[in-house]
This record gives structure tokens, C-alpha cells and sequence, in this order.
């Protein structure tokens, strides 16, 4: 009967030492993961930050007037035209940005 309860006593801390080295591992991989994904936020950020900045950019009234021109629309205007009705003065418009479309929002050479 000592054999078996000394059998009994080793069957349990066994499988309490297995409980524990479990736990651990299931701890690390936790903490793995969660590196992980602190990783994975952050490059997600970096790119929100990316979009957001392009966004900002593609948005610029600037950018926008550039485009309209190269497409040859023009701009509205508010106050009739002799000859059509519509349109008076034309706005004066200006890249405020110093870039290299400066001279197209001008009315200079187009692309």
C-alpha cells in the first residue's frame, strides 16, 4: 500500500510540475503575441500617418487647380459675361506651395 501512495504522491506532482511548465509556455507564447501585434499597431500607425499625409496632399486646392488646368477646365465664375451671360474677371490664382506648377496655375505652358 506505501507503493502506492508513494505512486499516487509522484502521479500528482507530476502532472502539477507539467501544469506549471503549461502555464509558462502558454505566458510566453502570450507574450509573443503580443509583441507581435505592438509591432504590427505600429507599423499600421506609420502607414495611417502615410495615408493620412497623402490625403492632405491630394486635397490641396493647389494640387486640385493643377489638375483642373491640365484636364482644361477652367474656373467658375460668378458674375455674368457680356458675350455668354456669365463670368466676369478672372480669379488670380497662385501655387502658395513654391512648386514647379506655379507657372501652370499662372496660365503658362501646359503639360
Amino acid at each position: 500500500m506505501d507503493f502506492l501512495r508513494v505512486l499516487l504522491v509522484l502521479a500528482v506532482a507530476t502532472a502539477l510540475a507539467l501544469c506549471v511548465v503549461w502555464q509558462g509556455s502558454l505566458a510566453r507564447r502570450a507574450g509573443r503575441e503580443l509583441e507581435q501585434m505592438q509591432q504590427e499597431l505600429a507599423a499600421l500607425k506609420a502607414q495611417e500617418q502615410k495615408h493620412r499625409a497623402e490625403i492632405d496632399r491630394l486635397k490641396s486646392p493647389e494640387r486640385i487647380m493643377v489638375q483642373a488646368i491640365r484636364l482644361g477646365l477652367e474656373q467658375a465664375r460668378s458674375e455674368p459675361r457680356p458675350e455668354h451671360g456669365w463670368g466676369g474677371g478672372d480669379a488670380a490664382v497662385k501655387a502658395t506651395d513654391g512648386s514647379a506648377d506655379a507657372d501652370l496655375l499662372a496660365g503658362g505652358p501646359r503639360d
